[in-house]
């Protein structure tokens, strides 16, 4: 049996049946009587297709004049085959000369069988082609997909942030002007109200609630406190010897006037809120290709507090384990941190409370190990399911049935933004009896990035 470098040596060398063709050159064109096939022997030649209602505004001279090319014909291939097994017709495709090409053909349609073999093997490749071509098509239709979605997100939250700074630095530069004046006119009127509400003011501790709860009953029996000004005290002094030491005027005087207490704390609540809501949007910008800034000296251990005094209303039904082991300061955005933790949080309290978990509880440690400080957020609640333990990351995407938050379902995979942002890994490990995320972050980074404003 022949080779196909045979057969084409055998049926493809009449003189007569030989041209040469210049770049730009058209073979033939689409719709032509295609009674002959062509072998090309050097150069490459597109192969070119029009369709009905073809719009060619905005594009290249050559596609404009003859359609989108569909593919390429080097050495060796074969053009026109299967119009010519088929006996004629109308040839499919407009062919153009990329570069000088030497091109042979066949008119005689009593070699189709004995060409049948390369025609063939022929379609076996052309079809192998196009087998890559449409699975390359669809996986750059799908970047192409992801691009305009993140444009159009880029977008969105560029008009929406800009808005939303403007407002939330309102409230946030009216919180510390109230917060100013209240302590100046506390600090000419009463130093004792003063100190209670620089106290609230300047709080950066979490009590899990129920510590917090047994303390504030110990005082409210042991002090004849009123439940208010208990709890007061119980983030005052919560260990019950210290507070029981407590001069009998300084614990009148919180049983009377914790209310500057209270207002100095939701002052200080206010403007790590504004903070926090900032720090949101530019997390939301950041699936848009927008940049942070990150600042040495970050304290970790710190805006674990800060996440879960914001979250404490939610995590009244639940228990909270802290092991937090003292850790070097890094680089890093503190609001970037704080939705990293409060993130992972909330979502093991709402999966708990969905599934009614008895004893509810979360534990959050961290350590120091390798370089990196490590955060581990862990909590007894139901399991992640295998086949979702990709799919948490992306966007929109929730296993809660039950919600009464309504949000846009873009809170983990903005945690996995920030994360891959730090050059940090995260863990997650998931079985009936615990699910956990464990976060280990570098120390310093390479360099921070500046911050655009909205």
């Amino acid at each position: 049996m022949r080779t196909p470098a045979e057969l084409n040596e055998l049926y493809f060398n009449t003189p007569a049946c030989h041209c040469t063709l210049p770049a730009g050159a058209v073979l033939h064109h689409q719709g032509e009587s295609a009674t002959r096939i062509y072998l090309v022997q050097s150069g490459e030649i597109a192969l070119h297709h029009k369709t009905a209602g073809f719009e060619p505004e905005g594009l290249p001279a050559r596609i404009q004049a003859h359609g989108y090319e569909t593919q390429r014909a080097g050495a060796g291939c074969y053009i026109n085959a299967a119009e010519f097994l088929a006996g004629g017709g109308a040839a499919g495709c407009t062919a153009i000369a990329l570069e000088e090409c030497e091109v042979a053909w066949v008119e005689d349609t009593a070699l189709r069988e004995q060409l049948l073999p390369l025609l063939l093997q022929q379609q076996a490749q052309t079809q192998q082609a196009l087998n890559t071509c449409t699975a390359q098509k669809e996986h750059h239709n799908r970047q192409l997909q992801r691009a305009e979605s993140a444009c159009t997100l880029a977008q969105l939250t560029a008009g929406i942030a800009h808005e939303l700074n403007n407002a939330v630095g309102v409230l946030a530069r009216r919180t510390d002007f109230v917060a100013s004046g209240l302590w100046e006119y506390l600090e000419e009127t009463s130093t004792n109200n003063a100190l209670l509400f620089s106290y609230g003011i300047e709080d950066t501790s979490y009590l899990p609630a129920r510590e917090l709860r047994a303390t504030s009953r110990h005082y409210e029996r042991q002090l004849g406190m009123s439940q208010e000004a208990a709890k007061v005290l119980a983030h005052l002094f919560p260990d019950k010897e210290d507070g029981e030491l407590l001069a009998p005027h300084f614990v009148q005087n919180v049983n009377k006037n914790f209310r500057f207490w209270e207002m100095g704390h939701d002052l200080r609540d206010m403007k790590v809120a504004a903070r926090t809501a900032t720090g949101i949007v530019r997390a939301v910008k950041l699936l848009g290709g927008g940049s942070t800034s990150r600042e040495p000296g970050c304290d970790v251990v710190q805006s674990i507090k800060d996440a879960l005094n914001l979250l404490h209303n939610k995590l009244k039904h639940l228990n909270v384990e802290l092991d937090l082991q003292e850790v070097p300061a890094i680089t890093a955005d503190t609001t970037e941190l704080l939705q990293i933790w409060a993130n992972f949080i909330k979502n093991a309290n709402d999966a708990m409370m969905e599934a009614a978990t008895p004893n509810p509880t979360v534990r959050i440690s961290t350590r120091f190990e390798e370089e990196q400080v490590v955060v581990c957020i862990a909590n007894n609640g139901p399991p992640i399911a295998p086949e979702h333990m990709e799919k948490i990351w992306q966007a929109h995407f929730s296993t809660k049935k039950f919600s009464s938050d309504y949000g846009l379902g873009l809170g983990l995979s903005i945690v996995r933004r920030i994360i891959d942002g730090y050059n940090a890994t995260v863990v997650v490990q998931s079985d009936d009896a615990e699910t956990s995320f464990t976060v280990s972050l570098p120390l310093t980074q390479p360099e921070p990035e500046t911050t655009e404003n909205a």
